[in-house]
């Protein structure tokens, strides 16, 4: 792999490659509705014979719920295109649970359904005296049912997380995410929780399975779970911009949660990855070139602007990770505060 850890893809990435690991939110949706570009994009892909699986980290709702969701947004989905970490937390459990055992589950439909699917006996309190807890997402998790997941726990249930997402992009922004939530257990427990969602490869090894695709393409927006959960699993990785982690989040990336692929949206799907390569002391992609001069991130030739188009960032990508990779400090690095990626060519 090239010290850029950028590939490049001499057709578009959905003719390359046999199957899309898409996220969803952020990257497929926000809340209701449809992220940037993305119904159109990932039809486009599909005519170019990519298949598609979907996986989230977002363990409320069903496999059954989410595909409804996203057919009614212009994605047609069937249910078994999804895979959800709490089917992956479900399956977890078998390495450590007999059947019938009994778990405090916490969350919505979607955990609740795959936990008791998988042949547990699911509970709501600690008075129960449940073997494991599974936290996952839910809008009315609250007070109260963290509280049991607390006492069940310092009780020495096991402690099982479907995920550790901090946040989740909804339509109005970022909010609160189940790790947010798993960190008040946490903190009340002292006890960090096992977790089959991404960054940790055992998703992305389940939908291979699940799915029976070899050749994949992982494409998610969240630097630190889908980037650093394709990377950990040895699966290539695309980076979309319509989610949380944005083009300067990406530049000061750490090694292992550094994409192969940058692109804006989902209809990048359908076009060609550029080469980026080192050309003397610059980095070049299709006609633009970047460098880091003394700290300053030069694109083009000038200081980095706010708004560059996407080969500049591509080329600007590959000379931040080699300055950081040689030793430079993130402190000493001269970027704009806000860098907006735009289509102009």
């Amino acid at each position: 792999m090239p010290a850029t850890q950028l590939l490049y893809c001499n057709e578009p990435p959905a003719a390359h490659y046999e199957a899309l690991f898409l996220d969803l939110d952020g990257v497929c949706y926000l809340g209701a509705q449809p992220a940037p570009h993305a119904p159109e994009g990932l039809e486009k892909a599909k005519s170019l014979g990519a298949k598609t699986v979907y996986i989230t980290n977002n363990s409320s709702r069903t496999p059954r719920t989410v595909a409804a969701h996203l057919s009614r947004i212009g994605i047609p989905t069937a249910e078994e295109e999804v895979v959800n970490s709490a089917l992956t937390t479900a399956k977890q459990l078998g390495e450590y649970l007999p059947a019938g055992a009994r778990v405090l589950v916490i969350g919505g439909a979607g955990v609740q359904e795959a936990v008791a699917e998988a042949g547990y006996e699911t509970v709501s309190d600690a008075d129960t005296d449940p073997v494991a807890v599974v936290q996952g997402l839910a809008e009315n998790v609250g007070w109260a049912e963290l509280s049991e997941a607390v006492l069940a726990i310092k009780k020495g249930a096991l402690y099982f997380a479907t995920n550790l997402d901090a946040t989740l992009p909804k339509e109005r922004g970022e909010m609160i995410g189940n790790g947010s939530l798993v960190a008040a257990v946490v903190n009340a427990t002292g006890k960090t929780p096992v977790s089959a969602g991404k960054p940790d490869r055992y998703i992305y090894n389940y939908a291979k399975i699940h799915s029976g695709f070899e050749n994949v393409l992982a494409v998610g927006d969240r630097l630190n779970t889908d980037i650093a959960g394709a990377v950990n699993a040895g699966i290539p990785a695309l980076h979309v911009l319509t989610g949380v982690s944005r083009a300067r989040d990406v530049l000061l990336a750490e090694p292992d949660e550094r994409p192969n692929f940058l692109a804006l949206d989902l209809s990048d799907l359908a076009r060609p990855m550029p080469r980026v390569f080192k050309d003397g002391d610059v980095w070049r992609c299709a006609g633009h070139c970047a460098a880091v001069t003394q700290g300053t991130v030069v694109t083009d030739g000038s200081a980095m602007p706010g708004v560059i188009l996407p080969n500049s960032y591509r080329a600007a990508a590959a000379a931040v990770w080699e300055y950081l990779d040689n030793g430079g400090k993130r402190e000493n690095l001269r970027l704009p505060a806000q860098i907006t990626v735009v289509r102009g060519e």
